[in-house]
């Protein structure tokens, strides 16, 4: 849908970003896709939580504010 939409409004993504702060839904799903995981540390997520497979994080930030700069310095 999201590559649907980009084509029609003549945008191209080169990479998509999932936030989120629950490693067996937001995390897991990201990296099903082939996006660019970022879990943060807020909500579900308890800090020192051990994670492993699909639910590995490719970025682990403290919160929302830290997960925009990382997108900003990837782009």
């Amino acid at each position: 849908m999201l590559d649907r939409q980009a084509a029609e409004l003549g945008v191209e993504i080169s990479k998509y970003y999932m936030i989120g702060d629950n490693p067996k839904g937001d995390i897991a799903g990201s990296n099903l896709m082939g996006w660019e995981s970022v879990l943060v540390e807020t909500g579900i997520y308890k800090p020192g939580q051990e994670l492993e497979g699909l639910e590995k994080p490719k970025h682990h930030v403290y919160g929302m504010s830290d997960a925009l700069q990382l997108i900003l310095k990837n782009i």
